[in-house]
């Protein structure tokens, strides 16, 4: 939320789009997007004077949004990586991050400046224009407010109480205060609601009426499930199970495949959202994942698969198999990721892209119901925890679960998150956090990584720059850090 650089709202505008059209130059994204014209014949009227205009923005943002889609740093807070090389990432191994950092003053700045501030930029511009159709208008408005969603869900599962900016005033967003974690999820489910009624059950093309194989704009599908988290998170068991049977019914669009290798790939049915990775100089067109998990021909991996998640996973799991892999380093037998199989030793031209990011999974809701399904006091049977946990274990090759109390249910989910979801969307420092077992768990983990573990760390903490540029959030720290 880098206030300091607004400026007026109509002059924001046409930068915005110049920026997100750059954006775009800079990573290709054929799919995704067509200039119908110049660049330089954009002006502040122009910016939303057409739909292409307008996609052309919305799109900007999903191809900037993909630089967030690295879950390292959570992973390494947690259990599930293990830091080889030293980098700038030492810090999250150990959980010492302060307030200084620049990889979390980065996040903020990207989820605040880059994702939060463009969107509004585009919903006021969207819903001022007196030139897009109004079923444009609302598809647009529908992705818009899913990706506002989907950045104040991370944020207040991150920071804790946030600064709820809705609009792009920047005498308004230089001077607001941190808004309670109540009032930021309030407005999560506002917003994921109108994305829901919006958005088209298709998944659409720029022109936002043809149906495309590409997953690459959220739908309805996507809305629905990221609606089914966060009534998840808050514990309102009767909609999270709701949404979740909505997306799982949803045998048109979506399916739990059989073979894992084709979990990841672009396009594939289980995928409820995806993000087309950018073309990098090499020509790679690789995940970040792939580039972060998989080392180069004879390299040394600066991440690999801890010891805590190797252990995790029962015998003859077929995520195990197919999901992780070795590699020899000298002398050493190296376990990396292998959700991702193409890494930055696989160059191509951009038609050759195999793997897009996965952002939402199908099989995530089967999980999100089966946890509801607890509460609800659905343990066994037919249309229950049980089912759902049992299809997700089945597909992985393993036997039905024991678990039969409310106790063992929740204790087998969660084990079942952690060897289905690792690496995913930074799940698993969030249900540490939601379980209400990470101080538990994280006093040995962490110790065992070398460091201290204090329960304070299981929120950030707001970067200090933010403190120079928000006089509102002066004394509001979070616990244990300093401004």
């Amino acid at each position: 939320m880098r206030t300091k650089y607004f400026n007026l709202r109509s002059t924001l505008r046409l930068h915005l789009v110049l920026i997100l059209i750059a954006i775009y130059m800079q990573f290709g994204c054929k799919k995704l997007i067509s200039i119908d014209y110049p660049v330089n014949k954009y002006t502040s009227e122009q910016v939303f004077s057409s739909t292409s205009a307008a996609v052309t923005a919305m799109t900007g943002v999903y191809a900037n949004f993909r630089t967030m889609q690295k879950n390292i740093n959570s992973g390494l807070m947690a259990d599930e990586i293990k830091l080889r090389q030293v980098s700038q990432s030492d810090v999250y191994y150990i959980n010492a991050v302060t307030s200084v950092d620049q990889l979390n003053q980065a996040r903020w700045g990207q989820l605040y400046s880059s994702y939060i501030y463009s969107v509004n930029s585009i919903i006021e511009g969207i819903t001022e224009s007196n030139s897009i159709p109004e079923d444009k208008k609302k598809v647009l408005l529908g992705e818009a407010k899913f990706i506002r969603g989907y950045c104040y869900f991370y944020l207040v599962n991150l920071y804790g109480d946030v600064p709820l900016v809705l609009t792009t005033n920047f005498k308004t967003n230089a001077n607001i205060k941190r808004s309670s974690k109540a009032d930021v999820y309030n407005q999560i489910l506002i917003d994921l609601k109108e994305a829901k009624a919006n958005l088209s059950p298709e998944f659409l093309s720029t022109d936002l009426t043809t149906a495309t194989t590409e997953r690459l704009r959220p739908n309805r599908g996507a809305a629905t499930a990221l609606l089914a988290r966060v009534y998840l998170y808050l514990g309102m068991w009767d909609q999270a199970e709701t949404e979740a049977t909505a997306v799982i019914g949803d045998n048109a669009h979506y399916e739990l495949l059989n073979d894992l290798n084709d979990v990841f790939v672009k396009n594939n049915r289980e995928a409820v959202w995806q993000l087309q990775p950018e073309k990098q100089i090499d020509g790679s067109t690789n995940t970040v994942d792939g580039q972060s998990f998989i080392p180069r021909d004879g390299g040394e991996p600066q991440f690999s698969v801890s010891d805590f998640l190797m252990n995790a996973f029962e015998n003859n799991d077929l995520r195990k198999q197919k999901w992780l892999s070795t590699i020899t380093y000298g002398n050493e037998q190296i376990p990396i990721f292998y959700k991702y199989k193409i890494g930055s030793s696989n160059a191509g031209g951009i038609q050759d892209q195999q793997e897009y990011v996965m952002v939402i999974r199908f099989a995530e809701l089967f999980l999100i119901r089966a946890e509801a399904r607890v509460h609800k006091g659905l343990l066994i049977g037919a249309n229950s925890a049980e089912s759902d946990l049992n299809t997700i274990r089945n597909r992985a090759g393993l036997l039905n679960t024991t678990a039969n109390s409310s106790e063992t249910m929740l204790d087998a989910i969660f084990h079942e998150r952690q060897v289905e979801l690792f690496t995913e969307g930074e799940q698993r420092w969030l249900d540490l956090k939601r379980s209400g077992k990470i101080n538990e768990i994280m006093t040995s983990i962490c110790q065992a990584k070398g460091g201290n573990w204090l329960s304070y760390k299981a929120l950030m903490p707001i970067p200090s720059s933010e403190f120079l540029l928000n006089p509102s959030l002066r004394g509001h720290q979070n616990p244990g850090y300093s401004e």
